[in-house]
């Protein structure tokens, strides 16, 4: 019979190792924002009972990260001067 040795893990499996367990911490250290969706089994529900946003204040409801598409600025313009 051959004795069974030990062998090294390879440097993959380190790495593999090593991001589970920065991924592991991260989850453990996260505080949900107040105002942010959560997703439920992988999907955003959002009710969509409430009154419209009004138009420039986007920022001030999405924060900053908010999505601009330049193709839609002249309409966001109309709209901006239509409710003025």
């Amino acid at each position: 019979m051959t004795i069974v040795k030990k062998l090294p893990p390879a440097p993959a499996t380190d790495y593999e190792i090593a991001a589970a367990l920065h991924r592991a911490k991260m989850v453990a250290k996260y505080v949900p924002h107040p105002n942010e969706f959560e997703p439920i089994d992988g999907v955003l529900h959002v009710t969509l009972n409430a009154k419209p946003i009004k138009p420039g204040t986007e920022a001030e409801v999405f924060g900053p990260s908010r999505i601009v598409i330049p193709e839609y600025q002249e309409a966001l313009k109309k709209l901006i001067q239509k409710s003025k």
